[in-house]
């Protein structure tokens, strides 16, 4: 049976991040969301640790509400962040007991590192299992051939190959 490989949050992640401090503007945060195209912006402190997450929503209801750009992120940041990160040395299958699309990537400090999305993760799994089943498939002496439902092949294996005689 195949199975979804284990890996590292830190060997999937996108390392090309960077936090806002607390004292950054609502205007900054849009600013960012719109730079980086992300649902979340991290705060973090002068070490570059992850106090909070300013999520696209909260942002959105404090416009609508609030009417004002210039209030200050700590005023309206999610405070706790284990919901919506995770350890550089924790698996990244975790992301999906998460309710969150993008998990940030923190050290043992709880220093930002990266960001690791469901998608991301996802995709790495597929490519993985799609690598393992075409190994099977080849490595069979077996002749393997398949057809999609227009006729076409789609599959046609080194031994079907040998034993038909066609390439």
């Amino acid at each position: 049976m195949l199975h979804f490989r284990m890996v590292k949050a830190k060997d999937l992640m996108e390392t090309n991040i960077h936090g806002l401090d607390q004292d950054s503007t609502i205007e900054k945060a849009v600013a960012y969301i719109i730079k980086y195209k992300v649902d979340n912006v991290p705060i973090v402190d002068e070490n570059n640790s992850l106090i909070g997450v300013l999520t696209k929503n909260d942002i959105l209801e404090n416009i609508n509400y609030n009417k004002d750009f210039s209030i200050m992120v700590q005023d309206i940041t999610l405070k706790d962040c284990k919901d919506i990160s995770l350890r550089e040395d924790e698996a990244a299958n975790l992301i999906y007991n998460k309710r969150f699309e993008e998990l940030f990537v923190v050290d043992k400090d709880n220093r930002l590192k990266g960001k690791l999305s469901k998608s991301k993760y996802l995709s790495e799994q597929i490519d993985f299992l799609l690598l393992s089943i075409n190994s099977i498939i080849e490595s069979t002496n077996h002749a393997i051939v398949a057809i999609d439902k227009d006729l076409n092949v789609i599959i046609f294996n080194n031994a079907a190959e040998k034993i038909i005689g066609i390439k």
